[in-house]
Order: structure tokens, then sequence, then C-alpha cells
């Protein structure tokens, strides 16, 4: 797992209603939108200013700026900017901001994707979309459809197929992954994580798996899912350790 590959920004109610609480700004969405701006520019002239001192011996290094420093990642796009939005008008001004600063970006959610998946598809947007299985708790989620992914599949939209190509692969029911064609959590085959990798140009991820812990301080057991079935995986003894021992093993 690499640490540190994206940039969260919250577009549409969150912003609205954390900030309109303790009343300061942003409590619009223009108001969230120009922040984000704001920032991203700031940041850009915070790097400016230290290629200028770099390059001249006799400039001065910029005072250190915690926030820029943490977004010159993003502005170089070795990290991905995730933007957290449901709307429609919401997503196209990610899209928008994403293309005046040229990120690599992400839309997670994308409720109202499939209203505007012409537009995505042109974008060469990629969408995380979901929760879908859920009910509708805020006003810009009022166009929830299950069918939504399907629609910007179909237009030609890059989506979050990791998941669930990843989930297909897995013979089992585990916590909220749920088979009714594989109802018993299968430990002696799955007590793995999933590793999906999209290379370029491939229509599905390539899987890879590892196992689920180096170590267990107690052999895995029922937590009440799986219909209570459950297929065991015979744990090797040298891997049961107590957490004093997982600790030490860590060092």
């Amino acid at each position: 797992m690499q640490i540190g590959t994206g940039v969260k920004f919250a577009l549409g109610e969150n912003p609205k209603s954390v900030y309109n609480d303790r009343d300061e700004t942003p409590i619009t969405r223009m108001a969230t939108a120009a922040m984000i701006r704001e920032g991203l520019a700031k940041a850009q002239r915070y790097q400016q200013e230290l290629d200028f001192a770099e390059s001249d011996p006799d400039e001065h290094m910029p005072d250190y700026d915690a926030k820029s420093e943490a977004l010159l990642p993003l502005l170089e796009r070795d990290v991905k900017a995730h933007f957290h939005c449901h709307r429609a008008d919401d997503i196209c001004t990610a899209i928008r901001i994403a293309r005046e600063f040229n990120l690599d970006y992400v839309i997670i959610h994308g409720t109202e994707g499939h209203l505007i998946a012409d537009i995505l598809a042109e974008e060469n947007a990629k969408v995380i979309a979901g929760p879908i299985l859920c009910d509708r708790c805020k006003p810009e989620m009022q166009n929830l459809t299950i069918s939504g992914p399907s629609v910007m599949q179909k237009a030609g939209v890059k989506l979050a197929l990791c998941t669930a190509y990843g989930a297909l692969q897995r013979t089992e029911s585990r916590g909220a992954h749920t088979r009714e064609d594989f109802p018993a959590r299968n430990d002696a085959e799955w007590l793995t994580r999933t590793l999906a990798y999209w290379k370029e140009g491939d229509s599905l991820p390539t899987l890879k798996y590892e196992d689920a812990s180096p170590w267990f301080e107690l052999p895995p057991g029922e937590r009440g899912y799986g219909g209570g079935k459950i297929i065991p995986a015979e744990i090797p003894a040298d891997k049961i350790k107590t957490k004093e021992q997982a600790e030490e093993a860590i060092k």
C-alpha cells in the first residue's frame, strides 16, 4: 500500500453545512470553489518562488508554507486530486478546477454522473461511484440511482471496476461482501487482501493477493456474518503471536 496518494477536496453540502454552523466561510458552493482555487494558486506561486530561489544563489528561499508544501505533489501530478461531489454542477466544477491547474483527478461519489455521462467521457474523467445501496441522506443525493454507474460505463467513463471485479473473484461472503452463491466465509482460500493494479490500455484490472495479516493473536473466529458457516484456515503455529511478540517482530 502506498501512503500519500491523494488530496481530498469536498464540494457540495458538506463544507457548506460544517462552516455555516460556525458562521465562517465557505457557506456557498461558489465560496468553496473559490477557496480551492485560491489554495492551489498560492501553492503555484510558492513553487515558482522556490524554483527562482534555487536557480539564483542571491535570492532568499520563501518562508516555509506547510499548506502550500502539501499541495506541491498535487501540482506536480505525483498524487491525485480526489474531488468528493454528488451533484452534476459540482462534478463540472471539479473538472474545471482540475483543468485549470492540470491536476490528475478522480471524482468520488459521482451520484449524478449519469446525468452528464457524455461530459465525463469527453473529459476522460475517472469516477469512483457510490455508495449506492444507501438512503438519500442529503438533498444532493435525490437523483441517486442504482443504474447510474451502468449509464456512465456505457458512455465510456472509466469507473472503479477494481472493487467489483475483485469481489467477483472472491468466492465467499465476508462482512459487507455477501454472495448468495457463496454464503460461507472461506478462510481456507480467502484470508487475504486483494490488490488491484490497472495497467494502461487494459480493460480490467490485474489482481494480486497478500496474506491478511503476517500474524494473529488468536485464530480467526466467528464474527456474526456469513450465516455462521466458516471454512476454517489452518494457521501455522509460528503465525500465532501475542501483541508483545508481534511488536517485537516488527522491530
